[in-house]
Formats: structure tokens, sequence, C-alpha cells
């Protein structure tokens, strides 16, 4: 049976989670990679019987993970296995990572810190927007993006046979459209299931690259979760257009038109869902058990 919740990354308050635990008994939560240990201290006494996933890595480091490079592997190992760890404790069974970037080594979890390394990678010409390095279709054409890819795949399968033998999933997520970033289309998370790889589908990343990429966001989800690889879901919604590309995580029915059916033909499947909206967490939750 699909689990159905929410990332803790958009509550700010005790209040908010207690209210969420009390309307919604059946109601599980996700542990934010922008969570600090005090802040840990503080949660999980109140939601450690009720975790499906965590967002690695939680709590914050300085670098995110980053399975796209040689060099940044042993650390990146070291630090998952650690909240692997924390996942057995808590009772969560799902471990969400952004698998990779082009970056040679670790990638800054500070945005700003980030966005430097994406521009001094030197790939201007792979861009459709250089002030925030939206990446255009030629992007993941490019011989820089099919060598670290393959990387990824090696580490990715790896690191995978570690988890599943702990009894957890790693589940490799979809990206949005930077340059830099990885696994943006939907053939790339299927190759990733075909691998025995499982997943964890961002349909507000879906969204956005749908957009550039010229594809159609709710078939290629119901596409995905046809894989049996879906283990989780990621659903918030961004108002993005032709022109305007901005991952903003906000309601999942705002800009979402097909929510329901996302929400029904994931559950069909098996997937959870976890809403990733960093606004009115409790109506959201509500979108899901309403």
């Amino acid at each position: 049976m699909n689990k159905k919740g929410i990332s803790l990354v958009g509550i700010k308050d005790i209040d908010t989670i207690n209210r969420i635990r009390e309307s919604y008994p059946d109601c599980y939560f996700e542990l934010s990679y922008l969570s600090t240990p005090s802040s840990l201290k503080e949660i999980l006494p109140i939601v450690k019987d009720r975790v499906a996933s965590i967002h690695l890595l939680a709590p914050v480091k300085d670098y995110f993970p980053n399975l796209a490079s040689f060099s940044s592997y042993e650390w990146s190992e070291k630090a998952i296995l650690e909240n692997a760890e924390l996942a057995i404790e808590i009772g969560a069974e799902n471990l969400v990572l952004h698998p990779g970037y082009l970056v040679d080594g670790l990638v800054s979890r500070d945005y700003q810190t980030r966005l430097t390394q994406l521009k001094n990678l030197n790939m201007e010409e792979y861009m459709l927007q250089k002030e925030e390095s939206v990446a255009a279709p030629s992007y993941i054409k490019s011989e820089k993006y099919k060598k670290a890819f393959k990387i990824m795949v090696e580490n990715a399968l790896k690191l995978n046979k570690k988890i599943n033998n702990l009894g957890l999933n790693l589940t490799l997520e979809n990206l949005n459209p930077r340059v830099g970033y990885m696994n943006l289309l939907p053939e790339e998370s299927i190759y990733l299931a075909s691998l025995g790889l499982n997943l964890c589908i961002d349909v507000g990343h879906l969204f956005i690259n749908s957009i550039i990429f010229g594809f159609d966001c709710l078939s290629q989800t119901k596409l995905l979760l046809d894989t049996g690889r879906v283990k989780t879901m990621h659903l918030h919604s961004n108002p993005s257009h032709v022109g305007y590309y901005k991952d903003s995580h906000l309601s999942f029915d705002k800009y979402m038109p097909y929510y329901k059916e996302i929400i029904s033909y994931a559950s069909s499947k098996g997937a959870n869902l976890i809403l990733e909206s960093i606004e009115e967490p409790e109506r959201n939750v509500g979108l899901l058990f309403n």
C-alpha cells in the first residue's frame, strides 16, 4: 500500500506538524535536505514513527552527494550510508537522491555558490537562459553530459547494492532543467529503471522539462509509473511556460491541471505520494486525503 504525506521542507513550525498528525492520522513525512541537527532533534520525536523517506542529506551538510564524478563518490557514499542508518532507526524505507551533477567533485549546498559552479562549467552554448543556467534541449546531447551520465550510472549501481542490502530503497530523482544538473528526461529515468534502479519522480520538475524538451507531462508520468520502479513521488507545481522556467514548488493543484489524475494513477501503482510544496501545507495534505 502506498503512503501519502508531505516533505518537511515547507513546514516552518512544530504546531503545523502536530495539526497535520492529528487531522490526518495516515499522513507520513519526508525529512528535508534543509533540516539542521537542532531542527531534527526537535522534529524526530514527533514524526519518527511516520517518516516515509529521507531527502538526502538530512541533516544538511555543506555539499550534496554527486554520483556523476568519481572524485566525489567516496564522500557521497559515506554520507548517504550515514543517512541509511538514520532511516533504519526511524523506519523510513526510501532514500531520495539527486543523483548527479556535471561538476567534477562535490556540489555546494548553498544555492548561489552552486550556481557559480554551474556557470563555471563553460557550457553557455547549451543554455536557454544564462542567469539561472537554464538548459537548452542540446544540453543532454553534449559529450560532457553523456560522459558524466555513464559515471553516474556506474556509481548508482554500486551504491544501490549497498542500500538494498540494508533493506532500504535508493530512489533517484529527476531534476529540473539546469546546465550542470542530470537525469532530466523521462527516458533517462526509464533507462535507470531498466537497470534495476528505483526512482523518485518529481512531477513539478517533469512539468518544467516538458516545456523545454517537448513531451507530454501526464503521459510520461504514467509511463514512468508503469516501470514499477517508482517508489515515491514529489508533488508540487510550477508557473512555468515558454520563456519562464522557475522551479517554484507551489501548491500541487495551483499549476498542475491533472493533479487528481496523477494522485489516482500513482496510488494504483503503489507509489508513495509526498507533497513537496513550500506553501499551504495543511491544504495540500487535504488534496491527498479528502
